[in-house]
């Protein structure tokens, strides 16, 4: 019987279109920004060919475009990692806090992706009961109480001066009651843990 893969929400050619200045200038090997990021999706073309994107947006598009990562269905789906706080690149004061679940597969993940850039973040786990994020939110293993003992837990508020936390974009619905909860601002994210670091370059 065939072991069917783990839904990582890779990076898709629509996720990297969004992030590309979307005039179809012409001045890339793509032509257009539409197969700009078919081709950098398919390792035919670079983020950095284009002349409008910031060097670091275009090396962070770049990096992740290039990562190859899959999981076989295992048992670790409902293990936890047991983090409180990871420090992704060594973040400083001014850098963004990430909410996610705390499981075996997703915050080693994460860490992946984001060891590939130079984006700097901090990571927050929450106890989801080992449960990945998209599985999580449907259990309802993510509460806003769960991300307020995670925040406390954490000691963030020792190392970050953000008042904003960014959920992923699966837990859209929760925001106003985390926000409420937790007394931080919510940004909502998006779904895909690879186009994270991506999101965050392209608001420096």
């Amino acid at each position: 019987m065939a072991i069917e893969e783990i839904d990582l929400y890779q990076l898709t050619p629509d996720m990297i279109e969004m992030y590309l200045p979307g005039d179809d200038c012409g001045k890339c090997m793509g032509k257009t920004c539409s197969q700009m990021a078919k081709d950098i999706k398919a390792g035919k073309g670079k983020a950095s060919e284009c002349p409008k994107l910031s060097r670091a947006l275009a090396k962070t598009i770049d990096s992740v475009a290039a990562l190859k990562i899959s999981l076989a269905e295992s048992d670790p789906m409902m293990t936890m990692s047991g983090e409180k706080l990871v420090e992704l690149n060594t973040p400083g004061d001014g850098s963004p806090i990430l909410i996610t679940a705390d499981s075996s597969i997703t915050v080693p993940i994460l860490k992946r992706i984001f060891a590939a850039t130079d984006v700097k973040a901090f990571l927050v786990p929450v106890d989801t009961m080992g449960y990945t994020l998209d599985n999580a939110v449907g259990t309802r293993n993510l509460t806003p109480m769960n991300v307020m003992k995670a925040i406390m837990d954490s000691g963030i508020t020792g190392k970050a001066s953000s008042r904003v936390l960014i959920i992923p974009g699966l837990a859209k619905s929760l925001d106003k009651n985390i926000e409420r909860t937790t007394r931080y601002q919510v940004d909502v994210g998006p779904i895909s843990g690879f186009e994270l670091p991506i999101y965050l370059a392209s608001k420096l």
